[in-house]
């Protein structure tokens, strides 16, 4: 507890104004263990997307570190008497050292997680670019009862040529109450109705461009590749756009807006809340890299 080590040695003033703080930080802390669980996490909820918040947070920790070993440092040199044999001081300062360490790493480690969650999320949602009709921030969704966002997860990378989105998920978000109902829809539907606007392209169901397989992951490089499809598109929204159109029809719901992340994405998102351990219990026997191209081809 802070504030023990200036009582002890007379400075009360300063030693009670420590315990007073010290409380209050257990108190916080203890109110947010025990609300959360009692759905005190929806007031939470909007602070956690806050890139402003975020940065705060992130830096209030810092600063709670620092102030946390202030106070172990100063509370030693308090109560340490004036002369101490050697082997004594090296003990006692070794004893602090540790102790500031045990209070300094999990903080680090919370700010470090608390900035990468605001890093990933302004990767992934750079902002409004202030073009379109304006939004009432006081009340996005008025008259509109539910929000519905296509999740897609592709597999674009450095090293591969163009995006499959593999993942493909409707979060139809009721926004007075937040609850959300997910549509997932298969990577290998194959030859499905096509929105009427498109039908005299495709009036048999989707088939692709000839060679491919008419899979619904292949729609958003038809949509990259044509642009025809999705006119006043630029590239890299219209392979989107296409996704939209199409699934919001299949699913039978307005798609207002996207979401696209691939494997590096993805992986800073698990990273953001805290990573997955996984916990491999022997080693696994390599395969040829023909047999595992041929069985990675299969799984996809």
């Amino acid at each position: 507890m802070w504030g023990i080590a200036h009582v002890r040695v007379g400075r009360r003033p300063a030693g009670f104004t420590l315990m007073a703080l010290w409380g209050l930080l257990v108190a916080g802390a203890a109110t947010i263990a025990v609300g959360i669980p009692a759905g005190f996490s929806r007031t939470l909820a909007p602070i956690a997307v806050e890139r402003v918040w975020l940065n705060g947070i992130t830096l209030g920790i810092l600063v709670l570190a620092f102030v946390w070993s202030t106070v172990v440092i100063r509370s030693y040199q308090l109560v340490r008497p004036d002369e101490l044999p050697t082997v004594a001081r090296l003990l006692s300062g070794t004893l602090v050292l540790v102790l500031v360490v045990g209070v300094c790493a999990p903080m680090v480690y919370a700010a470090n997680a608390t900035y990468v969650l605001r890093n990933t999320l302004q990767d992934i949602f750079p902002g409004d670019d202030r073009s379109g009709p304006g939004i009432d921030a006081a009340d996005p969704w008025q008259n509109l009862p539910r929000v519905n966002i296509l999740l897609l997860g592709g597999d674009g990378g450095k090293s591969r040529t163009g995006i499959r989105t593999d993942s493909m998920t409707v979060a139809s978000i009721d926004t007075k109450t937040g609850d959300t109902v997910l549509i997932s829809l298969p990577r290998a539907l194959q030859r499905f109705q096509m929105p009427p606007r498109l039908r005299s392209r495709w009036p048999n169901g989707y088939t692709g461009d000839p060679g491919d397989q008419g899979l619904l992951n292949e729609l958003y490089i038809m949509g990259e590749r044509h642009p025809g499809l999705t006119p006043g598109y630029r590239a890299g929204r219209r392979g989107p756009q296409l996704l939209k159109e199409v699934i919001g029809y299949l699913v039978g719901l307005k798609i207002h807006y996207y979401v696209l992340v691939n494997l590096a994405g993805f992986k800073d998102i698990v990273n953001a809340i805290g990573g997955v351990r996984v916990h491999v219990e022997k080693r696994l026997p390599a395969m040829p890299t023909t047999t595992s191209a041929a069985w990675i081809g299969r799984s996809a």
